[in-house]
């Protein structure tokens, strides 16, 4: 799984290497079918967690990397589309600023 967490971030990364998704929206695309029923499921949360996991332990994906925007490596980065910023990781540095502004 962690292969197909690595070329969902490749194919839908922008320009700056944040590849983001909606709620639920990573899972649909990690589909997985059953040997033996053929039947078609989405994995568990904690499992796309593991595959994220193991892709920035690999060098794959940056640290900041978690289901609703994955991170691909400065190195990496070829092409992508448009230069929009990160809405998941702006928020959290936004966040913080304020946190450190207050404290």
């Amino acid at each position: 799984m962690w292969f197909q967490v690595m070329a969902a971030a490749n194919g839908f990364h922008n320009g700056r290497g944040h590849a983001t998704f909606g709620p639920g929206q990573l899972r649909a695309m990690l589909l997985t079918a059953d040997r033996s029923t053929g039947e078609i499921s989405e994995p568990a949360p904690a499992t796309v967690s593991r595959a994220i996991k193991v892709c920035i332990e690999r060098g794959l994906l940056g640290a900041a990397s978690q289901s609703s925007c994955l991170v691909v490596p400065g190195h990496a980065i070829s092409g992508g589309i448009g230069l929009a910023a990160c809405k998941v990781h702006d928020r959290t540095r936004a966040t913080s600023r304020k946190q450190a502004v207050s404290d």
